[in-house]
């Protein structure tokens, strides 16, 4: 039947809304599932009892409009079946939840001085930060756990993937977009710990595995090994609108956790700037709601705890990745007294694939 997910930036970095009209015994329901991205979501039902489809139909619109026109600017993601999405299991004890979900590599960010050297030098490959949610994938002979990977928390897994991994020992490492698993290492192989490889070896093994499970949903994520292919990766994630790209050292093991400095994993993201307007009647966290010249909100800006918070009214310049219906990561550079008021403007702004989710569409 049919379904819908919505997602929106929050101060957390992001959350979502799911609906279903789900066909039971003596009619239908519309139910739905809302929590932070990468949480085990919370649920609910709007019909305490069965009803028909056309009542059915008539409240699941009725609660989308309600989700995608209100305050929070939900936009839609992904839509299909009612069984499109694998309900998570049941939260296990938090010591089993450490032990399960394993600890993920995680980046230090790079200055692009250092990107040029990295593009030159053979030992490192480059490969697209795709813009989702950070996940691991557990495959037993007893089922398939999807967990997020930064919290170790169970969470949905897309039916087609859970059904591709059925029967498989195996775990992976990648990013869920919508629908789509995008693999970028493999930390075990039929009960054996794979960690300590090169990544090199890790990747050798996920092109040849990959493939035998023949589903769409479940990519691979490209390697640029030489200088060339590297750089016409990085134009092209540019191009595309990317967070970024990252350089991974092809000797690596798979290490856990993030470096005090450097490492053998490496990020550059890529950011844009604006300036917007301190808006009246801001939080009272370390952050401010910014503004454009026509009263347009678009989100919050996070003021650093070495600077001083800068009052209603002054234009700032924020650092973000792209726009959506708000700056997304926005972060404060510094108050701009050299630009009017009136230039702070949407036209100024870069949004995730070039499209202005406010554009008029003919």
């Amino acid at each position: 039947m049919t379904s819908i997910r919505l997602e929106a930036a929050s101060a957390s970095g992001g959350k979502f809304y799911e609906a279903c009209i789900r066909p039971v015994a003596g009619g239908f329901t519309v139910d739905f599932a809302y929590g932070a991205i990468g949480d085990t979501p919370r649920t609910g039902s709007k019909t305490a009892s069965p009803v028909d489809a056309a009542k059915a139909q008539k409240i699941y619109d009725a609660l989308v409009k309600e989700k995608m026109t209100g305050s929070s600017q939900y936009r839609e993601v992904s839509g299909g079946t009612a069984a499109d999405f694998v309900p998570a299991p049941a939260p296990p004890a938090a010591a089993a939840i450490a032990s399960a979900c394993l600890p993920p590599r995680l980046l230090n960010d790079i200055d692009p001085a250092q990107v040029l050297p990295l593009t030159r030098d053979a030992a490192w490959w480059c490969q697209i930060k795709h813009d989702g949610d950070r996940v691991q994938i557990h495959a037993t002979e007893s089922g398939v756990t999807l967990y997020s990977g930064r919290s170790g928390k169970t969470r949905n897994c897309p039916a087609a993937i859970a059904k591709a991994f059925a029967g498989w020992r195996v775990i992976l490492d990648g990013e869920l977009v919508g629908q789509t698993l995008w693999i970028f290492d493999l930390m075990g192989l039929r009960g054996e710990d794979r960690r300590g490889d090169s990544y090199a070896e890790r990747y050798a093994t996920l092109e040849v595995i990959l493939p035998l499970l023949n589903c769409p949903a479940i990519r691979l994520v490209a390697s640029a090994q030489t200088t060339e292919t590297k750089a016409a990766l990085i134009v092209e994630a540019q191009a595309s609108h990317q967070e970024g790209v990252c350089f991974i050292n092809k000797d690596a093991p798979y290490t856990g956790g993030r470096p005090s400095r450097g490492g053998m994993n490496l990020r550059w993201k890529f950011t844009a700037s604006a300036s917007v307007i301190v808006a009246a009647g801001g939080n009272e966290k370390r952050s401010v709601d910014i503004e454009l010249a026509d009263g347009t909100r678009i989100g919050s800006c996070t003021i650093p705890p070495n600077r001083e918070v800068p009052p209603a009214g002054a234009v700032i310049e924020c650092e973000y990745l792209y726009c959506l219906n708000s700056l997304v990561q926005a972060r404060y550079k510094g108050i701009r007294t050299d630009v009017p008021r009136e230039a702070c403007t949407r036209a100024q702004l870069q949004f995730k694939d070039g499209i202005d989710p406010t554009a008029v569409r003919v």
